[in-house]
């Protein structure tokens, strides 16, 4: 592996994290925990991932990645998150995320690159539709 394509790799789990943690807040950048379920903002969240980084097919997933606590994050309460997955998503989607994980997937540099500017162009778009700042990755 190229050093370029892990600084992009990086760029793109950074960009893409910061997405999720957008994503997943209301206008003011207040949410929830994926796994305690108590109150957090946008600005303190860390994005907790279910199946964990080194599955590569779940790695970019929308679905796989979560604002969450860091501290809850590093606690790493599974049974905690499985459940609050369940009653967002639904069993059968947890379910196929789970069985997806196992999958084999490689990214090439130009997919990297076109994940990289669809996540920049989108972080763009909810920075200006949050009413909190945010610095853009």
């Amino acid at each position: 592996m190229s050093k370029e394509f892990k600084i992009k790799v990086e760029l793109l789990h950074d960009v893409f994290s910061q997405h999720q943690r957008m994503m997943q807040t209301d206008d003011y950048g207040n949410g929830v925990c994926c796994y305690c379920g108590a109150p957090l903002h946008c600005l303190n969240a860390v994005a907790c991932h279910y199946n964990k980084r080194g599955h590569k097919a779940t790695t970019w997933n929308e679905m796989n990645v979560n604002a969450g606590h860091k501290g809850c994050n590093n606690k790493d309460d599974m049974i905690l998150y499985r459940e609050r997955m369940i009653q967002k998503h639904g069993i059968a989607a947890v379910d196929e995320l789970e069985m997806l994980k196992n999958t084999t997937m490689k990214f090439t540099e130009p997919e990297l690159t076109e994940l990289i500017k669809h996540y920049r162009k989108e972080n763009r778009r909810l920075a200006k539709e949050k009413n909190f700042e945010i610095n853009l990755k």
